[in-house]
C-alpha cells in the first residue's frame, strides 16, 4: 500500500516504505504500478508523478 502521498512544487510524490530498501527486488516495480494506477483514477499525467521507495537510510526515486 501507499505510505505517503504528497503534492510538492506542483508534482505529485507517491512514496512506499520498505525495510532494507537497497536490497529489495520488486520495490521498483511495485511503486511504478501505484504511479500508472493514481495517473489513472486521477487523471494526472504520469509526467508529474514521481515513485519513490525509502527506509530509514535511503530513498530511491524512480526516473522513468
Amino acid at each position: 500500500h501507499i505510505d505517503i502521498l504528497r503534492f510538492r512544487n506542483g508534482r505529485v510524490e507517491v512514496a512506499d516504505y520498505k525495510p532494507n530498501a537497497k536490497k529489495e527486488k520488486k520495490a521498483a516495480s511495485q511503486v511504478a504500478r501505484y504511479k500508472r494506477l493514481l495517473a489513472q483514477g486521477t487523471h494526472i499525467s504520469e509526467n508529474l508523478i514521481d515513485a519513490i521507495y525509502f527506509d530509514d537510510q535511503s530513498a530511491y526515486i524512480l526516473t522513468t
